[in-house]
């Protein structure tokens, strides 16, 4: 048995290990965690700890770009990862700069001309949400938003309702940990039909009232968590500070016959407001100004390219739902202007992502999980997702063009395309899924990570054989979803 365990792990490093090296082209790349690494990286012999698994990796510019040579790298790769400082011994470890800053561009451009005179360019994290969210927030003023929802009963005589919520204080992801600020809170009395099967719950998009009169919001201690599935040796990284609170009215004359309450926390993240009309002239004026500074740009490194999030988003479940939605102002005018003017109080839908037990519910049966619809047709029912659908859509496209457009018009301002190359990831639970058909990469990134330092970890040890850049490798005529399709269409 145990060494059928053993197989089964193997062949889940093997199965990540192949798609890690399965690029033509994998340039060296240093991964930094601090400021500080960034301001040494700009003198070419000072040494920086840089290990990204357990075997200790201290080098110096001058070093890499040396070894870079004599492997026929044509790129230098610099991106910030937090996930590696857990292997890294040192202090200060704060990120201010962001890459729209002119000392950040700046010490990017001594790296850059110290590589160019080994003939490499120089690959940046530039159109990453994660990295230049905040430096956008600094120029701006806008931010992302995030509602943190749950629904209640309420008195539908008095209007009296409590409603408690784990309040998020932290989100953690590659790029560090991040405050979750709290900008107020919404109330919603509603009123439902539950059908006769349980499994939907009408509410009528206009009977969704906003309370207008006081509401009050209690807080108790912060509570820290540490997850018990984590390696002790992560403890430290993975402590999840929340504060329960209390959302609550004490008596009130508003919508009187209302007994369901929908209540929400309003969060600002460090994020871009990706609706808003100030995004594409920050992007495109932080990459000018790289062009103008001579940072010779070659490669656009793309990883984690995702909004902001938690790691730890299974603690963000309330009654077994994931109870958080992005939505700006910018993002409720351009679905009001796509689909109705209707939604221009985007806040209310959010009723209709709610979807679990009821445990207000008094019944000895055992509850079904249940879906606020906005009707009892069929068509009430499929106009619910097709709400709930665009939502989605109408977010993942925003952000992807926004960055396809910037990456068109820096390819523009230098004049050559520009690759966009970082990790691509599959993993399989071999155990559930021999076929490989489920790619459990973005549910589980940091199991994928560390078992990534395992490989490096054990090719560094045994002085493994690995391949060498391709220097006739086209990345035109790279189709990674193209791996394993034979010619006749068949895997």
């Amino acid at each position: 048995m145990k060494k059928q365990i053993t197989n089964l792990f193997l062949r889940g490093i093997i199965s990540v290990m192949l798609i890690t090296l399965s690029f033509g082209v994998y340039p060296v790349t240093i991964i930094l965690t601090s400021d500080k690494q960034l301001d040494d990286l700009t003198n070419p012999d000072t040494r920086i700890d840089l290990s990204t698994g357990l075997k200790k990796r201290v080098s110096s510019l001058r070093e890499i770009c040396e070894d870079a040579k004599k492997r026929g790298d044509k790129t230098l790769v610099i991106a910030f990862d937090e996930f590696f400082r857990q292997y890294r011994e040192q202090s200060g470890t704060v990120r201010r700069l962001t890459p729209d800053m002119e000392d950040y561009i700046a010490k990017i451009k001594i790296i850059s001309d110290f590589a160019k005179s080994y003939g490499m360019g120089i690959g940046l994290s530039l159109l990453s949400p994660l990295d230049i969210g905040p430096g956008f927030v600094n120029k701006t003023g806008q931010s992302g938003r995030w509602l943190h929802y749950a629904v209640g009963v309420r008195d539908a005589r008095t209007g009296q309702f409590n409603v408690q919520l784990w309040r998020q204080l932290y989100w953690t992801n590659n790029k560090g940990k991040i405050q979750v600020k709290l900008k107020g809170v919404k109330a919603f009395a509603f009123k439902e039909k539950v059908l006769a099967n349980g499994r939907f719950s009408v509410v009528i998009p206009d009977d969704i009232k906003k309370i207008a009169s006081d509401i009050k919001i209690e807080t108790y201690d912060t509570t820290t968590l540490i997850p018990v599935w984590e390696p002790s040796s992560m403890a430290s990284d993975v402590v999840l500070p929340v504060q329960r609170v209390n959302i609550r009215q004490e008596n009130s004359t508003e919508w009187q016959g209302y007994d369901r309450v929908f209540v929400m926390l309003e969060y600002e993240t460090p994020e871009m407001d990706y609706f808003s009309p100030q995004v594409p002239g920050f992007l495109n004026t932080m990459l000018a100004n790289y062009h103008k500074a001579g940072i010779n740009l070659t490669t656009l490194y793309s990883d984690e390219m995702h909004i902001q999030q938690d790691w730890y988003y299974f603690s963000h479940h309330d009654n077994g739902q994931f109870s958080l939605r992005y939505m700006t102002g910018n993002m409720a005018a351009q679905y009001a202007a796509d689909y109705g003017k209707e939604f221009t109080d985007m806040d209310k839908y959010m009723l209709y992502f709610v979807y679990g037990p009821k445990p207000v519910l008094v019944t000895p049966f055992a509850v079904n999980n249940t879906q606020y619809v906005m009707g009892e047709t069929a068509e009430d029912i499929q106009r619910t997702v097709l709400f709930r659908a665009r939502y989605y859509k109408m977010l993942n496209n925003k952000v992807v063009d926004l960055f396809i457009d910037a990456k068109k018009y820096v390819e523009g301002l230098y004049n050559r395309e520009m690759s966009n190359g970082a990790h691509a990831w599959m993993l399989y639970n071999l155990k559930e899924d021999l076929g490989e058909k489920n790619n459990l990469a973005g549910k589980y990134p940091k199991r994928v990570k560390q078992m990534d330092r395992l490989i490096e970890d054990f090719l560094n040890d045994s002085k493994a054989v690995t391949p060498i850049p391709n220097p006739a490798f086209d990345p035109a005529k790279y189709h990674p979803e193209l791996i394993g399709i034979h010619a006749n269409e068949t895997k």
